[in-house]
């Protein structure tokens, strides 16, 4: 008996569907199969499985579809199995196909105490350790963490709240642990509509106590999560036009980031995980920056060209302006060719900027005066281009 199976590599949700088709076959023994044989072996964590349709005979050289649902476990890991089936051929009585499923996300929403200890869904039901219907046990000492990536707010209310009162006890912190603030220590039967508390932190920890004797129906609670604010990338540079061998100093002005990723010569490779980082291009072309911002387990992406040049210093200026002299040994420059209304800045070469004393005349004519400033590398920021000054 011959089978095809398509089987995904990766399940995300809660379901996954197998097709087992019968195909075609001239051999002398019978390939019948019956759908009523078909299972899923190795369900020790709690899968299940049904069959459409339900039942019936697939015979030799029918392409009769038979759709197979598998119910993979709440947590996120990788399963293997096997699909069993049984026929009627007796050189193959029974065909095992093996089948690996990686589920790539969490799908539990309802938790135990004492029998789970955290979770990192944005919502869920945290029942006592007798679930919805039973009671909780004695000598019980348990903590659950509710820890989402990128929360803000965590708000839990509560369905149901019995518990043998003075004696058992419910804390509740806002934190990873019992160190941080308490938002609450209940004990006794409570009014459940009366029963909020938020944690600020962005985790919220929970412990239950009990002791030797009398048990009550414990607790339903639910929480909800105000997620955080995604990162946005941006920076600035002290120069787009350098030539080899000058320092370019990157500005991080990013937001709702906590780790960056820097690519300067757009190799893709990471050249930095500094927050504010520098580098020198020892070869002359046009380069894309790339900074990657990250934040909440999100990333967001912005880019930016660098010119490198090594003809000579002013290389990237434009025709129509002039800067003389440039090296200057007093720090005086003569500029000419600019527009009127343009309006000039000059910056260090870590990017800040820096006062000087100038102002263009009705012929478009400046001086830049550094004089006060000591000898090093500047930057003069004409309208959108930029020029080196050397002092």
């Amino acid at each position: 008996t011959l089978i095809s199976q398509s089987i995904p590599v990766i399940a995300k949700t809660s379901n996954t569907k197998f097709r087992l088709r019968q195909l075609a076959n001239s051999g002398t023994w019978y390939d019948n199969w019956s759908i009523d044989d078909v299972t899923i072996q190795g369900t020790s964590f709690g899968t299940t499985s049904t069959t459409t349709p339900t039942g019936g005979v697939v015979a030799a050289n029918d392409s009769s579809l038979v759709e197979l649902t598998y119910n993979p476990n709440y947590l996120a890991g990788t399963y293997q199995d096997t699909i069993q089936i049984n026929t009627n051929d007796p050189n193959n009585p029974t065909i095992n196909v093996a089948f690996t499923i990686v589920q790539s996300v969490n799908c539990q929403t309802e938790f135990i105490m004492c029998t789970d200890n955290s979770s990192s869904s944005n919502s869920g039901t945290l029942f006592d350790s007798g679930g919805l219907n039973g009671n909780y046990g004695n000598y019980e000492n348990c903590s659950f963490l509710i820890n989402p990536p990128c929360a803000e707010l965590i708000t839990l209310n509560f369905d149901l709240f019995s518990i043998q009162t003075n004696f058992d006890i419910l804390n509740i912190y806002d934190g990873v642990d019992n160190i941080g603030m308490m938002l609450g220590s209940l004990t006794g039967t409570l009014s459940a509509s009366s029963l909020t508390f938020t944690a600020t932190s962005g985790s919220m920890y929970i412990e239950f106590i009990s002791n030797s004797n009398t048990t009550n129906a414990g607790f339903a609670a639910n929480w909800t999560t105000t997620s955080g604010t995604p990162p946005t990338a941006n920076f600035t540079l002290s120069s787009s036009q350098v030539l080899t061998g000058d320092v370019v100093y990157f500005t991080n002005n990013s937001s709702n980031a906590t780790s960056y990723s820097w690519d300067f010569d757009g190799d893709g490779l990471i050249d930095s995980n500094n927050e504010n980082p520098w580098y020198s291009y020892s070869t002359s072309g046009t380069y894309t920056v790339m900074l990657i911002a990250t934040g909440c387990s999100i990333n967001d992406t912005v880019y930016s060209t660098i010119q490198v040049g090594n003809i000579g210093l002013n290389e990237f200026e434009d025709k129509t302006i002039s800067i003389y002299p440039n090296p200057s040994i007093n720090g005086i420059y003569t500029i000419s060719g600019i527009d009127t209304k343009a309006i000039m800045k000059v910056q260090d070469a870590l990017g800040k900027e820096i006062n000087y004393a100038t102002e263009i005349n009705a012929e478009g004519n400046a001086i830049i005066d550094l004089s006060i400033h000591p000898p090093g590398i500047y930057y003069l920021n004409i309208g959108a281009k930029t020029f080196k000054l050397v002092k």
